[in-house]
């Protein structure tokens, strides 16, 4: 079940631009405060490039053996199907 389901298609978008153009503003007017270069270290761009495609690939091994136990277990003389 959405847990938007009270709101329809064109007020999530509202919402969601209206949050990104705030966030926008925000840095915008941080970077106006802060004008010196920003340093970012490499640990931290590896991470947010390989992060997301590890915690998804993660995500689908545990719901794949998840299902794979369930399928399992659901045999009521404790064997698998093969």
């Amino acid at each position: 079940m959405n847990s938007f389901s009270f709101l329809s298609k064109p007020q999530v978008m509202a919402i969601t631009w209206g949050f990104a153009l705030l966030l926008s503003f925000a840095l915008r007017y941080w970077g106006f405060q802060h004008p010196e270069p920003f340093l970012i270290r490499s640990s931290l761009i590896t991470v947010l490039v390989f992060g997301p495609s590890i915690f998804f690939l993660l995500w689908i091994l545990v719901a794949a053996l998840r299902e794979s136990d369930l399928s399992v277990s659901s045999d009521p003389k404790g064997q698998s199907k093969t």
